[in-house]
């Protein structure tokens, strides 16, 4: 399980899926497509995705999380939001 992020600033703060959830569901409202339960799906795809890349134990920096997360949208037919993201 990721336990931490590093932010830009060089910070390291604890993971937070629900984060990444509340972002995609931003994204995929701007396009007129709200579910909350597809941004959470999205967002744990992105989870595992990202653990896949740097193991469980790693803190990803904040731009490896928002690539994944415009690639999971892509790949899941939000093209669209994937650009508003």
């Amino acid at each position: 399980m990721i336990k931490s992020i590093i932010k830009r600033d060089g910070r390291e703060v604890l993971f937070d899926e629900g984060k990444i959830a509340k972002a995609i569901l931003k994204a995929l409202t701007a396009c007129g497509e709200e579910s909350a339960a597809e941004a959470a799906r999205i967002a744990n795809l992105v989870t595992e995705k990202i653990a896949d890349i740097c193991g469980e134990d790693c803190s990803p920096q904040i731009e490896q999380v928002q690539d994944q997360v415009e690639k999971a949208l892509m790949e899941t037919g939000h093209e669209e939001a994937a650009k508003k993201y």
